[in-house]
């Protein structure tokens, strides 16, 4: 697909509106620190969701809208209709990490993407984790990624360093992901958030990490944000790594119902970090590579959420 994308001015006019979005929603999620309700969408109190995610994806859905009418809007906790298609789709989780946000643990974000016809273009987020940097990440094609006026980079090594850390996914040692020596690749954290390993991954605080089955508003921000900060992403499909494509393979040809159906239902396994290092991981690290492999297997077998 040959993609003729905005200008770098009409993507930084983007990121900046972006930006303001995520300021409104975090004065809104501030204001609502203390005052929220908890209903759960899982079986028994599996997958939280509160009047904060609600409140937030409602505002931004709302300001996404009334600045841009011609775009689509694509969120976790509301439906699309069937004629809301367009070039520009912005991604957005209210909150991602919502069970950590119940418990009062700070590590969550406020998620903004935007795809052009289906390439991410624009990506950015509020976390309040002291550890990454509180604030708003910002970050556009090929404009770089930003918090509070400091360049984002990538941890710069070529191969895994066991004391270096990592995020890899609840289940991992049943798997046996990395052959159940996850600490082999690295110094292993569970974190409850997708899209805040991601910050991590793009600020060089973790040397990559893998998620098995994200959705598309998890890691639609991320992607912008890592490659912006000289990362990779890569996606696991047909038993091989390769770098992640446009987000609209695969799915059905004529925009529409079906096409925003299958965008939400988006999910595949992805390895995000400095690409020589994820290349070693997926080709030279025979060890890791195979164990990476076959744990997905496995994984899937477990979980059965992914392809």
């Amino acid at each position: 697909m040959n993609i003729v994308y905005p200008t770098n001015d009409q993507l930084k006019s983007l990121e900046d509106s972006a930006v303001d979005f995520a300021i409104g929603a975090k004065g809104l999620l501030e204001k609502n620190l203390r005052n929220k309700s908890v209903t759960y969408k899982g079986d028994g109190f599996s997958n939280p969701v509160t009047s904060v995610d609600l409140e937030i994806e409602k505002y931004l859905r709302e300001k996404i809208l009334k600045k841009f009418p011609d775009h689509t809007v694509i969120g976790e906790e509301y439906k699309n209709d069937a004629s809301e298609y367009s070039d520009f789709i912005w991604v957005i989780d209210p909150i991602d990490g919502t069970s950590n946000f119940v418990a009062g643990l700070s590590i969550y974000s406020i998620s903004i993407g935007l795809f052009y016809q289906g390439e991410p273009v624009v990506g950015v987020m509020f976390s309040p984790f002291d550890n990454t940097g509180e604030g708003i990440y910002h970050s556009r094609r090929g404009g770089g990624s930003f918090l509070a006026g400091d360049k984002l980079e990538v941890m710069n090594t070529q191969e895994p360093i066991s004391s270096n850390l990592i995020g890899l996914p609840l289940g991992y040692r049943r798997s046996g992901l990395f052959g159940g020596k996850g600490y082999d690749v690295g110094n292993v954290r569970i974190t409850g958030s997708i899209s805040v390993e991601m910050l991590m991954v793009a600020k060089g605080v973790f040397q990559h990490s893998f998620f098995s089955h994200p959705k598309i508003w998890d890691v639609a921000a991320g992607i912008v944000l890592v490659r912006e900060a000289g990362g990779e992403v890569l996606r696991f499909n047909n038993s091989e790594w390769k770098p992640l494509g446009n987000l609209m393979d695969n799915l059905f040809e004529e925009p529409g119902e079906g096409y925003l159906q299958g965008l939400r239902n988006w999910s595949y396994p992805l390895l995000v970090g400095n690409a020589g290092l994820l290349e070693y991981i997926t080709t030279k690290g025979d060890d890791a590579k195979i164990s990476l492999k076959s744990g997905i297997v496995k994984m899937k077998k477990l979980f059965g959420k992914f392809i």
